[in-house]
């Protein structure tokens, strides 16, 4: 997929949690980790991130895996934000 097509489909994907849960919240410098949503019973669908994407975009960045892995682990995944808070996956890899 070309870079542009890439980011038109990330852009989609925005579009279409957003249509499901208008306060969902995205964020913005993991958008290219963003793979869907998520939902349960009682509560608002939630933006859905690939966990392993998410530290390979911080790792892109800059930081060592260590470094990386504490920084999301206290800045992203341990921010609780409500109902509409995002869930990460960690994709089974064989």
């Amino acid at each position: 997929m070309e870079h542009d097509d890439i980011r038109n489909h990330e852009g989609r994907i925005q579009e279409w949690v957003a249509e499901h849960n208008e306060d969902a919240i995205i964020y913005p410098d993991m958008v290219e980790a963003l793979i869907g949503m998520c939902e349960q019973f009682g509560r608002p669908p939630v933006a859905a991130y690939d966990f392993n994407k998410c530290i390979k975009i911080l790792i892109d960045d800059g930081m060592d895996e260590d470094d990386a892995m504490e920084y999301f682990y206290y800045n992203t995944l341990g921010t609780w934000a409500g109902d509409s808070t995002p869930v990460f996956i960690t994709m089974y890899e064989d």
